[in-house]
């Protein structure tokens, strides 16, 4: 069997507690998020790659999210 595209889960964003900076950014709940500082991601595991990537840094992620067919940014 042969498989074309990408293998995995899409990173759809779940819950978003009003607490989370995610929510102070203006996430939302089935926001499909595309991009960690202008490196696209298509699966959850490539979103918790780049995320890794960032871990420690002093500054503010660029998320870019697709929400009802139009990408956002978030910062």
């Amino acid at each position: 069997m042969f498989m074309l595209g990408t293998v995995g889960l899409k990173p759809v964003v779940g819950e978003v507690p009003i607490t989370s900076i995610a929510y102070q950014a203006g996430i939302k709940k089935q926001d499909l998020i595309i991009s960690v500082d202008a490196e696209s991601v298509h699966t959850t595991q490539g979103l918790a790659e780049e995320l890794l990537k960032k871990l420690g840094d002093k500054e503010p992620l660029n998320i870019t999210v697709e929400r009802q067919g139009f990408s956002q940014a978030k910062r």
